[in-house]
Parts: C-alpha cells; sequence; structure tokens
C-alpha cells in the first residue's frame, strides 16, 4: 500500500498509512524510505532510516540500495 500510494505521487497519504502502522518491519520501513528516494527527498529518507536504527529494525539489501541511490542524487 505504501509503495503505491507513493507510485501515484501521494507520499503525504503514504506516510500517514506508514505512521498509522502498529508494527512497522524492514519492508514497511524500506517501502518508506524508498518512496522518498525516488522523490527526491533524500533527507527525509535519511531521518527515516535513523528512526528506523532507534526502532532497533534492521535494514536488509534494498534498505541499503535505496540509500546508495539516495547518496547518488544528493546535492549539497
Amino acid at each position: 500500500m505504501i509503495s503505491g500510494l507513493a507510485t501515484s505521487g501521494d507520499l503525504d497519504a503514504a506516510r500517514r498509512v506508514f505512521e498509522q502502522m502498529q508494527t512497522r518491519n524492514v519492508v514497511s520501513w524500506t517501502a518508506m524510505i524508498n518512496a522518498y528516494v525516488r522523490n527526491e527527498r533524500a533527507q527525509e529518507a535519511f531521518e527515516l532510516f535513523q528512526r528506523m536504527h532507534l526502532d532497533n529494525v534492521r535494514p536488509n539489501e534494498s534498505t541499503l540500495v535505496s540509500l546508495l541511490q539516495a547518496f547518488k542524487n544528493w546535492e549539497a
């Protein structure tokens, strides 16, 4: 659901769904991080990754690939 909303361009709705989830796993975290990366919002992606870490959710390969893409596209 998060990916679908983000793909349609509705990041706000995707974030609302994400925030309302009682339990978030690596798939939901990665979907939201990837949504921000695909929409060139690297700062939000990195902030979410920090929250993921604080929530003690371990990233998987997909999470790390998304973050690498964000670094690649980062404009300082």
